[in-house]
């Protein structure tokens, strides 16, 4: 493993709302490892563990081996807090939590409407105040949403906070000119296109992962902005199937 006697600079970046989670590890804008879940679960000796949280950290071990660094490199760790589905949110803060204790390291957090939308302004370049509405997949022909602006110094504003909407309430709220991005939009992208006059993006660039996790979380890394460790809340499309499962027999309980 790569040693230094200077002050720790790299970041560890989490992405785990989408089906398929990656890791990277990052120095300024360079990615000196990448690795994501499919890729490595093609090794059959660690397919059943991904959905755990010790096999998630497995993977990460791997990816700073494949960078040929060590805890002592990093600076800071980055995590998606959501929204997103149940069991991978979990296991990516459970992870974090365990990490950035074991490790005495400070925690970033990110939500992933505004990490799917940073990466378009940054694909398209987008132009100040330009809007950008980022959409997930909440199942059930629901998605979470919110709406940034492009800001003066390049990063993003909120416009509407995120929620959970029904399709058609979404497309009632799209205006001409607006750009729309995020995995969640690809299951009616014809009526978005025809509501704003904007096409979607690829959907390689609509994705979350953990590159562009980083890309926003350096500005945090620069500036020092750090999240408190145990106050991490994911954002969860639902509450996972037992969960509701539980609820649903609580209400029938007190009825």
């Amino acid at each position: 493993m790569a040693e230094s006697n200077s002050k720790p600079s790299l970041l560890l970046s989490l992405a785990t709302s989408e089906k398929n989670a990656s890791v990277c590890i990052t120095s300024g804008p360079e990615v000196i490892s990448q690795i994501d879940s499919q890729q490595w679960i093609s090794q059959s000796d660690k397919r059943s563990q991904i959905g755990k949280s010790t096999g998630f950290v497995s993977l990460i071990q791997d990816a700073l081996q494949n960078a040929n660094v060590d805890s002592t490199c990093l600076a800071a760790i980055a995590v998606t807090k959501g929204p997103g589905a149940f069991t991978g949110l979990r296991v990516g803060v459970v992870a974090t939590k365990m990490l950035c204790y074991a490790w005495k390291l400070p925690v970033i957090v990110v939500n992933s409407l505004e990490v799917s939308a940073d990466r378009l302004r940054r694909e398209r370049e987008l132009n100040i105040g330009t809007k950008i509405w980022a959409v997930s997949d909440a199942q059930r022909k629901q998605v979470f949403a919110a709406k940034f602006s492009v800001a003066e110094d390049g990063g993003l504003s909120v416009e509407v906070p995120q929620a959970l909407y029904e399709r058609q309430a979404l497309i009632d709220m799209l205006e001409h000119g607006d750009h729309v991005t995020g995995s969640g939009a690809f299951s009616f992208s014809q009526q978005i296109a025809s509501a704003t006059g904007v096409e979607l993006p690829d959907r390689t660039v609509a994705s979350c992962d953990a590159v562009d996790v980083a890309a926003l979380a350096r500005v945090k890394l620069e500036k020092q902005d750090f999240d408190d460790l145990m106050s991490i809340e994911p954002v969860y499309f639902r509450p996972s199937a037992a969960e509701e499962v539980r609820l649903a027999k609580g209400a029938a309980d007190d009825s």
